[in-house]
């Protein structure tokens, strides 16, 4: 299968629990991206790329790359 068409779609899901925190501390919300990639027989695969954004690497470098 040869892949004719990549898309993709920004994404933000707030975190709904105040006080949750990761190991890197607490933090608002997640964003990234939805990839999906076309077939050329019709077929899509999908995929996410996180964004981390307190590291510098928002949803648009992520998208950029």
């Amino acid at each position: 299968m040869r892949i004719v068409d990549m898309t993709w779609r920004a994404y933000r899901i707030g975190m709904t629990d105040p006080d949750w925190r990761s190991a890197g501390g607490r933090f608002e919300g997640i964003a990234g991206q939805f990839v999906f990639l076309h077939g050329e027989d019709g077929s899509i695969g999908r995929g996410t790329a996180i964004a981390q954004e307190r590291f510098g690497l928002g949803p648009d470098v992520v998208a950029a790359f």
